[in-house]
């Protein structure tokens, strides 16, 4: 009996190696998605900060010629948000861009495209028949007034529909329609 103690090896199964095999396999499964969510949510957080600098030079750029910009198309990618899906931009700006007016560029890449819609031509001149923006998250004055509409789209997750941000001279906060996307 002494003897058949001795020899016994010690180490694991390979019933208990697949129990551990089994529980990060669960954890992976839990944990894979959850990350990926929690990275799309960052991502979002451009979208705010971007569009509150716009906002703020927007502002800055009323408050020095009693007008907003001109309507601005998107950057960095032109085009529409459709082309946006996961990778980041760099926003290089050719001399001449309407951008360049606003003075504002973000300090790096982007996820999102952006864009401003006003109703001011490139001379300064207000076009009072210009269709105002929907309500996103603001309430027009019925009365003719200045105004400008941020917007910002992207497609972090590649599956075919863009995730939108707003906001506005009439509303301070970002507005998000929740109801078409899951981005965020």
């Amino acid at each position: 009996m002494l003897m058949a103690l001795k020899t016994r090896r010690s180490g694991i199964t390979l019933i208990e190696l697949m129990v551990v095999v089994a529980i990060v396999g669960i954890l992976a499964a839990v944990a894979i998605p959850v990350f990926g969510s929690y990275m799309r949510r960052s991502k979002a957080s451009e979208a705010f900060t971007v569009l509150q600098g716009i906002r703020d030079r927007e502002e800055e750029f009323f408050g020095e010629f009693r007008r907003y910009t001109e309507p601005l198309p998107f950057r960095p990618a032109g085009g529409t948000c459709a082309e946006c899906c996961s990778n980041s931009r760099v926003w290089n700006l050719p001399v001449g861009d309407p951008w360049l007016n606003l003075g504002f560029a973000p300090d790096g890449p982007t996820y999102y495209n952006y864009e401003v819609q006003s109703p001011y031509n490139a001379a300064g001149v207000f076009n009072s028949g210009a269709a105002r923006p929907p309500n996103l998250g603001t309430t027009w004055p019925a009365t003719v007034r200045p105004w400008f509409l941020g917007h910002a789209c992207g497609d972090l997750d590649c599956n075919g529909l863009s995730a939108n941000f707003w906001i506005s001279s009439a509303n301070k906060n970002v507005f998000h329609d929740r109801a078409s996307t899951s981005e965020f």
